[in-house]
């Protein structure tokens, strides 16, 4: 298949925008992301494909588990604030949960996962995740990678 066309009609799947952190003792991280979904009812499980060469996949791998935020729809303007902070490793909107993850105080969405598999996929690390906690501060929609004016694909 031509790059170019398979570019287009990937990038015409409909995605959420994500915030997913992790972290182990003296260090935690963040990142957004977008291949996130859900791929089991019993247990509940999440899946999420986390670039090999990331930072994060370290953490994730350590810590055996990650927090998926959710940011709600109309929120562009923080999403990418929050990808100048990240990438600048500095933000401080986390606090830490119950269970020693951190989860992003502008959320509208957070479930905790627990790690319960991974694999490789090509250029990316697949992670399933079962659901332990969460929480919801909105009926809102969340935010869309094609709404955030964002782009991730090659």
């Amino acid at each position: 298949m031509d790059r170019a066309l398979r570019k287009k009609v990937l990038t015409k799947i409909p995605y959420g925008l994500f915030v997913i952190a992790s972290a182990m003792p003296q260090r935690s991280g963040a990142i957004i992301a977008n291949w996130v979904t859900q791929v089991s009812f019993d247990p509940p499980l999440l899946a999420i494909a986390i670039e090999f060469n990331s930072a994060m996949r370290h953490l994730i791998d350590n810590a055996q588990a990650f927090s998926v935020n959710m940011l709600p729809a109309g929120s562009a303007r923080l999403a990418k604030s929050l990808l100048r902070a990240l990438r600048e490793k500095g933000t401080t909107d986390f606090i830490v949960s119950s269970r020693g993850l951190p989860v992003l105080k502008q959320a509208s969405d957070v479930l905790e996962c627990k790690l319960v598999n991974s694999t490789r996929t090509g250029d990316h690390m697949l992670y399933i995740g079962e659901i332990l906690d969460g929480f919801s501060h909105s009926d809102l929609p969340i935010l869309t990678l094609g709404e955030s004016g964002l782009r991730y694909s090659r």
